[in-house]
Order: C-alpha cells, then structure tokens, then sequence
C-alpha cells in the first residue's frame, strides 16, 4: 500500500512538474527576449536528455523516500505508538556537532561566493556553493537554532526572567517542528530575490543607452602589416565613411571614437606569459589567459585620460587576479609593469570574454611597440596569430530606431568594402541585441541596486502577506 502511494505522487509530481516546468520555461525565455528587445521565438527547444535525466534524478529521490518510510515502519513498535498521544512531547537534544557543521558549511559557501573570479568558468564552485549554503541552512535550523536557545536557557540570569521564560522555552518546541519549513522558506526567499534582482538588472540594462555597447553602431578593421597608410590616416579616412554613411542614410551622427587594439591568447609564466600554440589546444596543463593591448594615444582618446608612460613602460590590469610582477615578459620583450586598477577595459567582446577566462588588459607606450608585438607572435603563432584592429563606436542622434541603426550600418559595411578594408565586424545595438549577444557594460552598481529594489518589492508583498494571514488567525483565534 506504501508503495503505491509512493509511485501515485511520483507519477502526479513529476508529471505536474514536467508540464509546469516547460511552460515557464518558455515564457521565463518570452519574457528574456521582451526585456531585451529582441525578436520572439515562437518555436520550443525540447531535450530528451535533459527529461530524462530529470525524471532519473526525482525517481531516486522517491525510491528513498520510500525506503526511510519502510523503514521507520518496520524500527516502530505498535505499542509505543498506540501510547504516544499520552506521552508528552520530549525536549530537542543540542547537537553541538551539526551545528558547528553547519557554521563552516555555510561559511565556506559564502567564501567561495565572494572570493569568485568568474561565475561563468568557475560554474562548478558556482554550484558547490549553492550546494553547501543550502546544507548548511538546513543545520543552522535543525541544530544550530535549537543550540542557541539551549545556551540561552542555561543562562539563568536571562532565562528566568518574565520576557525571555515563555518565549525561549516555547522556541525551543517550535523549531523542533518548523526549523525544516524555515529552512525552506529561507532558500526559495533567497531564489525568489535573486531572480526578480537578475530581472530587474536585464530591464534596467535593455532600458539603457548603454545597454550593449556606447554607441549605437560599432565597427571594426584590421590594420594592415604592409601600407603606407598610418593608423591616424586609417583613422581619419574611417571618420570620413562615418560622416559620408550619415549623410546617405539620413542620420546625424553625434560622436565617434576609434581604438586600436591586439588580442591573442597565452600562458602564464613566471615572469609574464608565454605565446604558445598549446595554449589554442588541450595540450596545455593550464587554461589560457586573454590579453588585450593597446597603446596609451589611442586609450587616451577613448577614455579622456591623459595617460603618460615612460619608454617601453606597460600599464597592466587583471579582470581576476591582478598582475603582481614588477616586469612583464612577452616573448623578447621585457616591460616594466604597472598594475592600473581602475582601467577602463576595452574591446567588443570584452567582458563576455574575461568571464569565461582570465583576461589581463595592458597598455604600452606608442602604436610602434604594439606592431612589434603583433609581428613576433604572428612569428609564432602563425594561423592562430591575431592581428591589430581598429575599433570604432558610433553615436546617432537621440530617438534613432531600429530600422535606421540597421540601414546605418549596412550602408557602412558597404562604404567600407569599397574602400577595400579588412572588416572584422561592423554591427548595431540593435542586431547585438536580437542576436542575444553579450557584451556587459562596466556599471559594477547595477546589480546591488537590482538586489535592493527585488528586496523591498519581495518585503513589502511578504509584509502585505502576513499582515493578511494574521489579521484570520486572530479572527478564528478570538
């Protein structure tokens, strides 16, 4: 009969849950792509896979749910049970250690949290975390609340006191019973702030000018390694598309700015990094490290500084852990280093990058040393070499809609092929935004201020709640 029971709810919980899950699912997604202005997808990803690893996951679980109920059955004696409405209900023990287990669980939970580099790499400590602060909520219920008021009650200048008898000796009963139910109520109040915070962080960001990147179109082109055309000429004669563009398509174009940079993927060293093709294969024993450079005129331009290296100086910055040598080595270079905390980072794809992998972003003294590097790890690389690009971010005026970012930008992807340039990309917010790509913005604030605002919006329909829940249980109380 047990059994039977068992395999009923199994059956109606995992059935309910499958039908409820992929339903939200896809309008959790609907509501994603609203936020994000991008286009709705009407079709729905199914993965047999995952249904069936889900379904395996909660059989196990209700197997052993009914393996603890037979065996609670079989350890009972009927005659204990036929007298226990007429035994009183026993003090909870103090398990001194669950509770001590229970601080450290969630305190190296929280370590891991806050010491965290990358929640995209180190997704598996991401989930250990979450793991551990969950156990450890669980103790410091279960075990660690019942600890703390038995220490209380052994105070007996503050336990026989008329305010603190009653309510700690009636705690004491009261989270035998519900310290589970608190505990559960603490972890899906936890889940619940942390998903309106992450909603409201994608509404404020899709709201945003600057919700994927500062303009509202972004270009790119590689420098070439044999002309006679500098980087400013190159510059001025993209400046000049820019104007050009603006006028065939109607538009007016309120700012610009171009950046040259070079990326390539190393590995660490001692003193530096090395420039390696293992570090573009699994060949290499540690995980490869982005690094991005330009030089100081052309950060200068871009962020408004005013930068001033010495000769063959390099400004480094860490996005995980910053870089602690006094010189930095890069193949047959020999840099000192000057670690420059508040960098402003540079590049498309910057953040989406340093997430996945360690990224260092670094600026020398001129264009010249920049090339030099670029030639000796094209030496080495050779088809994995990366090569010096010129990075533009364009402004339109106010109030521009999707249609003219687009026209805006195909019309310069095509001013640009004319003048036989070597375009990397030339996109609009508009299509990152469509496409979901993502490319974060440097607003460290935005997200405890989402936390805030999802706290007091859950406070108040918590408060709003309970001040309805206690207003009928006084009724029928009375």
């Amino acid at each position: 009969m047990l059994a039977y029971e068992t395999l009923y709810i199994a059956v109606f919980s995992m059935v309910v849950g499958f039908v409820a899950g992929t339903i939200l699912n896809k309008v959790c997604v609907l509501l994603i792509r609203q936020m994000m202005g991008a286009d709705v997808a009407l079709g729905s990803e199914f993965s047999s896979e995952a249904v069936i690893w889900t379904l395996s996951f909660f059989s196990i679980i209700f197997l052993l749910i009914l393996l603890g109920n037979i065996s609670q059955i079989r350890l009972a004696n009927p005659i204990e049970l036929l007298k226990s409405g007429n035994v009183g209900e026993k003090e909870p023990k103090t398990k001194i250690f669950f509770s001590i287990l229970g601080v450290l669980l969630t305190g190296w939970g929280y370590y891991i949290v806050l010491t965290l580099q990358s929640p995209i790499s180190g997704m598996p400590y991401a989930f250990l975390a979450a793991v551990l602060i969950i156990a450890g909520t669980y103790l410091l219920f279960t075990t660690g609340s019942i600890a703390v008021l038995k220490i209380l009650k052994n105070n007996k200048n503050y336990y026989y006191q008329t305010n603190h008898f009653i309510p700690v000796s009636g705690m004491l009963y009261r989270m035998k019973k519900n310290a589970v139910g608190l505990g559960n109520i603490t972890i899906l109040s936890v889940g619940v702030i942390l998903l309106l915070s992450i909603a409201v962080s994608l509404y404020i960001v899709s709201e945003s000018d600057d919700a994927t990147y500062s303009g509202n179109v972004i270009s790119e082109v590689r420098l070439p390694e044999e002309t006679d055309e500098t980087e400013e000429e190159i510059k001025a004669k993209l400046s000049e598309l820019i104007d050009q563009t603006a006028s065939e398509t109607n538009n007016t174009v309120t700012g610009s700015s171009s950046y040259t940079y070079l990326n390539f993927v190393t590995l660490a060293a001692g003193d530096g990094f090395e420039v390696t093709k293992d570090a573009y294969s699994m060949l290499a024993n540690e995980s490869p490290i982005n690094l991005y450079m330009t030089d100081q005129e052309s950060y200068n331009q871009l962020t408004g500084d005013n930068l001033s290296l010495d000769e063959n100086e390099v400004y480094v910055h860490g996005t995980g852990d910053e870089y602690t040598n006094g010189t930095l080595s890069l193949m047959d270079f020999q840099f000192p280093a000057t670690v420059m905390e508040d960098m402003k980072e540079f590049s498309i794809d910057n953040e989406t990058t340093s997430l996945i992998s360690d990224t260092y972003y670094m600026i020398v003294d001129d264009i010249e040393t920049l090339r030099q590097i670029e030639h000796q790890q094209k030496e080495i690389l050779g088809d994995y070499a990366a090569s010096t690009n010129v990075s533009t971010q364009i402004s339109l005026e106010q109030g521009v809609n999707d249609d003219q970012e687009i026209a805006f930008g195909e019309q310069l992807r095509s001013n640009m092929k004319k003048e036989d340039m070597d375009i990397v990309v030339v996109d609009t917010r508009s299509e990152a935004a469509s496409d979901l790509i993502l490319i974060m913005i440097n607003q460290v604030n935005l997200f405890p201020i989402s936390v805030l605002i999802a706290f007091l919006v859950f406070l108040i329909v918590y408060v709003v709640i309970y001040r309805i829940t206690a207003r009928v249980y006084y009724k029928i109380v009375q």
